[in-house]
């Protein structure tokens, strides 16, 4: 039986559509838990970094500041500890996370503030040459050793100069 008004979808409409939906599909990122658990689930597919730690950040109720140098795909089932979570699906990146005591939960932390931070500039290490230290002068280095023998000698302990005299008769 023919439809009248039957549509003809094409191969490349098709392919978009099926492209659009995987897409879909692969950046749901699903967060289970609040900064009162013990432990989060923390679900994505392929989706970007960034984003995982966007919708962590919500739950959980802290500041995120993502400064990566790059922002991968990530794929991660997993109920840990947050602090875990965390260290687990930024495991490539520079981490620092800052807890604070939960008022809400008074025998639990939570986290307050996560960095995701950059591996730096890219420098060559230049070889510098080395600086020589000015040599003292003759008078320099007299008065340098009339310090050392004033200490010396407050301590009890005999001079270079006092056990020259000691050793040469009299």
């Amino acid at each position: 039986m023919a439809y009248p008004f039957a549509m003809r979808v094409s191969p490349v409409a098709a392919c978009a559509a099926a492209l659009v939906s995987s897409l879909a599909f692969a950046q749901e990122v699903h967060v289970t838990g609040n900064d009162c658990a013990a432990s989060i689930r923390v679900e994505a597919r392929d989706a970007r970094l960034s984003e995982v730690l966007k919708r962590v950040a919500q739950a959980l109720d802290f500041q995120l500041s993502f400064d990566a140098d790059a922002d991968p795909l990530v794929t991660i089932n997993a109920m840990r500890d947050p602090v875990d979570v965390l260290t687990l699906v930024a495991s490539a990146q520079n981490v620092s996370i800052a807890k604070a005591r939960n008022p809400r939960c008074p025998e639990r932390e939570r986290i307050v503030k996560v960095w995701i931070l950059g591996k730096g500039p890219k420098v060559a290490a230049v070889a510098k040459p080395a600086v020589q230290a000015p040599q003292p002068n003759a008078a320099e280095q007299a008065r340098a050793q009339e310090g050392i023998n004033m200490i010396l000698q407050a301590h009890g302990v005999a001079t270079p100069d006092e056990e020259q005299q000691g050793d040469s008769p009299h």
